[in-house]
């Protein structure tokens, strides 16, 4: 009788650290990235975010095939910047939703979700 319920526990925790796993999320689409952030890279104008993902499924370019840009100059920068710092801090993954620039195919961040696992 205790094997069945050793089993059962066992697939259990598997499961629990399955749905837990945060590399499970890292996923891109046409329109947005899910995923762990593997790098934030600021210069004087610009934040650069590195997110786990495809980022050549996305409908536009991507700085370097790998980064998506964030603008100092947009209203919401300073909420993002501290948004991503705290799922970056946390290891938590997070969704970016992409917006096309004003440039030819540049991919800017449009908005930032962060879920509570």
């Amino acid at each position: 009788m205790k094997a069945p319920l050793k089993t059962a526990g066992t697939l259990g925790t598997i499961l629990a650290l399955l749905l837990v796993n945060p590399a499970a999320y890292a996923q891109c689409d046409s329109r947005s990235c899910t995923g762990l952030l593997k790098r934030l890279y600021m210069s004087d104008s610009r934040l650069l975010i590195g997110i786990d993902g495809d980022l050549k499924r996305l409908s536009c370019n991507a700085v370097s095939d790998v980064y998506i840009e964030a603008p100092l100059s947009h209203p919401a920068f300073d909420s993002w910047h501290s948004m991503l710092l705290g799922a970056m801090l946390s290891k938590r993954p997070v969704s970016i939703r992409i917006r096309k620039g004003e440039r030819q195919g540049e991919c800017l961040v449009g908005y930032i979700v962060l879920d509570r696992l």
